[in-house]
């Protein structure tokens, strides 16, 4: 057994066995065998499982919204900075999938905390901020459509991006007429 240096070899540990198993299939002792220690001795550093989960969205989080204000505040040109912004995007989500597809559609997942879970929905709001930050710079309209390629569903690629998102599609339930919805059972 060895002893846990700090939080962070906690939390990445914690962030591996997510990664791994699912927040709902890991265990604390799946988190202490990884990290190589007793499972009580994980209680010193946190109180839960879910608070683990909250420290991985958060440190992750922080980078990415971190990289995306240093792109913002950068000085280059609306295009650059707006192809860069989508490549650090990217390679954040591929380097911590498949932990990353949950950050967005899932803020505060299991946290007691009603303060951890507004830490994390605080976070996704800076990070969108900040991705409209980015885009209004490139509004005007000869700077991002002379300089980006076109994009539309007609290409193959953006078929196949599109087709093959780790993130599910949400869509509203369909309504029937006047706005209703259009379910077989009545609306109590």
């Amino acid at each position: 057994m060895t002893k846990i240096r700090d939080r962070d070899q906690l939390v990445e540990a914690a962030a591996k066995v997510f990664a791994e198993k699912g927040f709902d299939a890991a265990s604390m002792e799946d988190i202490a065998a990884e990290v190589g220690v007793l499972q009580g001795s994980l209680y010193y550093h946190v109180g839960s499982k879910a608070e683990l989960l909250f420290l991985v969205q958060r440190r992750r989080l922080m980078a990415i919204n971190a990289a995306l204000a240093e792109i913002a505040d950068s000085n280059d040109a609306p295009d650059l900075k707006l192809k860069r912004a989508i490549a650090e995007h990217l390679h954040h989500l591929e380097t911590y999938y498949p932990e990353s597809r949950n950050w967005f559609t899932e803020p505060g997942r299991g946290s007691e905390s009603a303060d951890a879970r507004d830490d994390i929905r605080d976070l996704n709001h800076t990070y969108g901020a900040t991705w409209v930050r980015i885009i209004r710079e490139g509004e005007h309209p000869t700077r991002f459509a002379n300089s980006l390629p076109r994009c539309d569903a007609s290409t193959p690629t953006s078929r196949a991006t599109s087709s093959t998102s780790p993130w599910p599609a949400r869509r509203a339930p369909r309504r029937g007429p006047r706005g209703s919805r259009s379910s077989s059972s009545p609306r109590r």
